[in-house]
Formats: C-alpha cells, structure tokens, sequence
C-alpha cells in the first residue's frame, strides 16, 4: 500500500504486549477473514520477551501495519498511539487474544451508516477459554437510551467488541489514565455520554471473547474494582438505587478473599445463555496464510 492510496473506511487498532503467539495468531486471521475488507489493521507493540514479528511475519498483508514502541508504555499509551495513527473514519477495538466473527466490521459499519450520531457500537459476546472452547455468554443492552443509563452501575459496552468515530474520540482526548490502570473504557464511555455521544449494542455475537487464567488474577480483579468505583464515582455519582447498589456490593467484594471474589465474577459474568436471536456458529477457522498469489493480488488493491 502506498502514502497516495486512499484511506480505509475502518481501523481495526491492537495493542500486544506479551501476547500468546497461539491467541495472536488467532485474532489476527480473524481480521483477514472479515466479509468488509475495506480495512487496515494497526498493531502497537510494546517491547517484552515475547515479541509478535514473529507471529506477524506468517501474514503477508499490506493491510496490516506494526509498530514497535522502543521503550514499555501503558495500555493508555498504546491506544492513544493506535487512535492517533488511524487512517480510518472507524475504528474497531480488537484485543490481541479474541477472535472476530467474520461480519463483524460489516454488520457495525452498517449500523454506523444508518445512524450519523452513533459513536460507540459493541456487541453480544460468545467467551470462549484457552482452546477455543465455548464457556458462556455476556449480553449487553442495544438500545442508546439503556446502555446510556447502565454507565451508572457497570460497563454496558465490552471494549474488543467496539467500534467508535475516530475524530469524537480524538476531540475527546483519547483514552485517560486511572490509578490501578483498568477500567479506561468505563472512563471513556463516561465522557462519550456526557459529550452527547450516542451508543448502540448489536443484539447477535460479533466477538469471541478469550477468558484465561491470567485476566482472571486476584490481585488484577480488584484493581478493575477500585478503578469502576473511581470512575462511578466521578461521573455518575446521583446514578439512582442500581448504582448505589452496586456500590455497595463492589465494596464487599474488597472484602471477601480474592479467590473467592474472583470466582464470583467469573461465574456471574461469564454464564449467560445465548442471546435468543443469534444463531452462533462455531469460532470460525484461521483464515488461510498468504501465498504470493495472494500477496500480489492484496497489493494491487
């Protein structure tokens, strides 16, 4: 792809750092497998033990653009990078360890399409363990008016399932920093709403969201706790009796031993029946590796 081709209509961003080169691989491929190709896919970097050019080097794709940071940053760092070197009007949250269904880009940049005030669109998740393996379900409202008012007591929009307008997240300042270093996406909805932006869920599953051992971390459960009781507190403080439940419930769970807090998320969180109108397939297979047929033929796009 050369400077003068025109831009792409979406950007898919990924930050790695440490990532399994198994679940790399996978994420990736599920972005070359996309029914909209009408897409690049900006991977930052930081430095660790376990590099991605590796993994990346089996994709021979223009389409696909890697930036190795020099130094270790934050997870805020890398997202602000990938959102500041965004070609694309859209931009697709990917984390580097899920897997998109193969519509995903299309089925949002649709609904992206049919509403000029729409901002943020997630969807429903299919959670899936270490060997691709269905575990569970998260669903999550679809209409404005409900994700809106969810802001108060939880995170109604699952970060690798959304898409936003680059530019109202650029005016926004991008993604801010919090104490323990999670909950960046409950900030960032927060003030999306609060700046009028408009949300949306897509009611079937676009994502299979990778649930492992070390998301699942005693001591990084609570640090995503603190982080959501910080930002409740500083934009929804008046959130109404849900929130100040919730509240409450959070501050017990600091409480409790961790194992057992972090078995309650999981089995809370994660063991939803399917969403009633999505007819979900398997997790869709690793899209093919490029042949220089191939190769020649994505470079003449």
């Amino acid at each position: 792809m050369t400077s003068s081709a025109p831009p792409p209509a979406v950007t898919v961003l990924m930050n790695v750092w440490r990532a399994d080169p198994r679940h790399l691989e996978r994420a990736v491929a599920s972005v070359l497998a996309q029914t909209f190709d009408n897409w690049e896919l900006v991977i930052v970097e930081d430095p660790s033990d376990r590099p991605a050019a590796p993994t990346l080097a089996r994709f021979a794709d223009p389409r696909v653009r890697h930036v190795a940071n020099e130094i270790r940053t934050s997870l805020m760092d890398q997202k602000n990078l990938g959102l500041k070197l965004a070609r694309g009007t859209l931009v697709a949250l990917l984390d580097a360890d899920d897997v998109a269904r193969p519509e995903r880009l299309r089925e949002q940049v649709a609904m992206f399409a049919a509403d000029p005030e729409l901002v943020a669109a997630g969807s429903q998740l299919a959670v899936i363990d270490d060997d691709d393996e269905l575990i569970g379900y998260r669903r999550f409202p679809t209409a404005d008016a409900d994700v809106r008012a969810a802001l108060a007591w939880s995170v109604p929009l699952h970060q690798p399932s959304v898409m936003v307008r680059r530019d109202f997240v650029r005016d926004l300042g991008g993604y801010g920093e919090l104490p323990g270093g999670t909950s960046q996406d409950h900030d960032l909805w927060s003030r999306i709403a609060h700046s009028g932006g408009k949300f949306a869920n897509h009611p079937e599953v676009l994502l299979y969201y990778r649930l492992h051992a070390e998301q699942m971390k005693a001591r990084k459960v609570r640090k995503m706790i603190r982080d959501s009781l910080l930002v409740r507190a500083r934009y929804w403080p008046d959130g109404g009796a849900k929130a100040r439940f919730r509240r409450l419930t959070d501050r017990a769970l600091l409480l409790l031993p961790p194992r057992l807090v972090t078995r309650l998320i999981r089995v809370c969180l994660y063991r939803d029946p399917p969403p009633p109108c999505d007819a979900l397939g398997p997790v869709p297979p690793l899209a093919p590796r490029a042949t220089p047929e191939r190769r020649s033929a994505a470079a003449s796009c």
